[in-house]
């Protein structure tokens, strides 16, 4: 579980260096996108034989949905991705970041809050 928590925390480090933050607090009921048309990317990141699941979603009139869509790309052996037109729902936390939303569904992150993850730079 911790190696879980640690590959989770990683990938959102990562997630938020990218994007960048805006410090608002969203549990996983209040979704950033809720009602929007979006252009996603659904990852399954696997290191060290633990997954941690993540998904990115941006509103399809955003200029940068292309630029999403089109890096979804998985990495064989580590990463795989799957763009589409919105996250799976279950997500334990969803947090706004910038233009975008980050979507967690690893079993713990919803005692985590936005700006936790954000601090994990």
């Amino acid at each position: 579980m911790k190696k879980l928590m640690l590959i989770a925390a990683l990938g959102a480090a990562a997630i938020f260096t990218a994007c960048g933050d805006d410090s608002s607090s969203s549990g996983a009921s209040d979704d950033p996108m809720a009602g929007k048309s979006v252009v996603s990317c659904d990852k399954v990141v696997t290191m060290g034989g633990v997954s941690s699941h993540t998904c990115t979603a941006i509103a399809t009139e955003d200029p940068a949905a292309e630029t999403l869509k089109t890096g979804c790309v998985t990495v064989e052996g580590m990463m795989t991705a799957t763009a589409g037109t919105g996250c799976p729902s279950g997500a334990e936390l969803a947090c706004p970041v910038g233009n975008t939303a980050e979507y967690f569904y690893d079993q713990g992150m919803g005692g985590f809050t936005c700006e936790q993850m954000a601090s994990q730079k």
